[in-house]
């Protein structure tokens, strides 16, 4: 499919900037997702999906993604500040493309979101240093071993200080999102949104069940990993105005009982 076919949604100059920020080399499903489709559901964001290339992209796992700019068009067209960078786990974290796009374009009143190891990007490019921030529970003690500037939280959805916002794992994404649109836009539309998702309410509330792998966890995935050597592929199909979430749902679910497999399909390019 020719990426010139997929032209970027009209600006409203009316509404806040906010980016979601994907990698070429590949960027978690569900940390870009959800925060996209969240901040388009406030109607009080344009949302943009930018990369270093406007190139084909791996979402990972079972999808492809056409940035709707790369960084340069996205500079090029856009001069002034950004409301929001959402910034996901994504393969390349070490970029210096992506770190220098970030600690340039990061700054005044702007938030940076990260969601999940998208820690490990924030804190690679120095955005972390001094504050307090999160992360996936099983990059904790190698970013805390990495990045001992930043004081690093367990048990926490989400925290925030000064204009960045950090989250823990894959779902806490939507908790850290919703917690950014209450508190750029106000609490109403947060809840409007969590209610279109069917999300729990309370999001406000950050604490977090979930600390470390416990040890059925790890017997778990090495029983899985020695008795499933052929995956069996689950196939979640593709189509004009699914939602973003139920599609990173089923694509990211499935994959994690290691047996499983999950494919996008669709009936066009």
């Amino acid at each position: 499919m020719a990426v010139e076919d997929v032209p970027p949604p009209e600006h409203d100059p009316t509404k806040r900037l906010a980016v979601v920020l994907a990698s070429n080399a590949g960027t978690e499903i569900t940390d870009f997702m959800a925060p996209y489709e969240i901040l388009a559901r406030s109607r009080a964001f344009n949302v943009y999906a930018v990369a270093p290339e406007r190139k084909v992209s791996p979402l990972w796992p079972g999808l492809n993604l056409i940035p709707h700019y790369s960084f340069a068009e996205f500079d090029e067209q856009f001069d002034t500040a950004i409301d929001l960078i959402v910034l996901p786990n994504i393969l390349d974290f070490d970029n210096a493309t992506i770190h220098d796009w970030l600690t340039t374009r990061a700054t005044g009143d702007t938030v940076v979101l990260s969601v999940c190891e998208g820690a490990r990007t924030l804190a690679a490019c120095g955005l972390a240093d001094g504050i307090v921030a999160t992360s996936h529970f099983a990059a904790l003690n190698q970013l805390e071993d990495r990045h001992p500037n930043t004081r690093w939280v367990r048990g926490k959805r989400y925290v925030h200080a000064n204009n960045i916002i950090s989250t823990a794992g894959v779902t806490a994404a939507i908790d850290g999102t919703l917690y950014a649109v209450d508190r750029l836009v106000g609490s109403d539309a947060a809840l409007r949104v969590a209610g279109e998702i069917a999300y729990r309410r309370d999001f406000m509330n950050a604490a977090n069940v979930r600390r470390t792998l416990d040890a059925f966890d790890i017997l778990y995935l090495a029983t899985q990993a020695g008795f499933h050597k052929k995956q069996e592929p689950v196939v979640v199909p593709v189509f004009d105005d699914v939602a973003e979430i139920n599609v990173a749902a089923a694509l990211d679910v499935y994959p994690r009982s290691i047996s499983l497999r999950a494919i996008s399909v669709s009936q066009t390019d």
